[in-house]
């Protein structure tokens, strides 16, 4: 399952790797990009959409470091809380049974 989920992956990357780079190529015309304190050079139309995307897409994986970071934490906190809930139990089994 894991290879397949990994093949699907792969091709979903390859057709938008394909398909940027289709766009770049179409949209070839040069623009320049007014940043309020920082003048661009001349760059293609293709170019700074994909390069917008691709910040975009950087910057919205980062939103979400922190909160896998604090649920990987609370994960950890419920195995450890779970496993010390187990251990007694278990020895509760095998002392009743004991005296028997």
């Amino acid at each position: 399952m894991a290879m397949l989920k990994f093949l699907l992956y792969l091709i979903i990357m390859l057709v938008f790797i394909i398909s940027g780079l289709v766009f770049s190529f179409r949209n070839n015309s040069l623009i320049n990009v007014d940043l309020l304190f920082i003048q661009s050079s001349a760059f293609s139309v293709g170019f700074w959409l994909l390069s917008t995307l691709l910040i975009g897409f950087i910057l919205g994986m980062l939103s979400t470091l922190p909160k896998r970071f604090f649920q990987n934490i609370k994960i950890h906190q419920l195995s450890k809380k779970n496993m010390e809930n187990k251990i007694p139990s278990t020895r509760v089994k095998h002392e009743s049974n004991k005296g028997t």
